[in-house]
């Protein structure tokens, strides 16, 4: 049976800088029938939808961007090789990047 998984990458560097809670770069998600979408969402009422870039190779390259700075880019592939992954019993997930 397919599922439905949510992949959220939060801001490694905030969260080794001993942040309880840092932010939010990017909410994935693969709705059951494979897709996979980027779902916008808000930072101080603000929303906060990123966007793909064309890599020379023609992979994709997602910019997140840290609300301190700590923009981030993370490959396409890395981010299906991550859904991927899941375990089983799991149906949602934060790394940080």
């Amino acid at each position: 049976m397919a599922r439905h998984l949510v992949l959220e990458i939060i801001c490694g560097t905030c969260q080794r800088d001993g942040d309880p809670n840092p932010p939010r770069l990017v909410r994935f998600e693969r709705t059951a029938d494979g897709r996979v979408e980027v779902k916008p969402f808000t930072v101080k009422g603000q929303k906060v939808i990123p966007y793909p870039h064309q890599r020379p190779d023609g992979g994709v390259t997602w910019q997140l961007v840290c609300p301190r700075g700590h923009d981030r880019p993370a490959k396409h592939e890395r981010v299906l090789a991550a859904l991927d992954a899941f375990p089983p019993e799991k149906d949602s997930i934060r790394i940080p990047l």
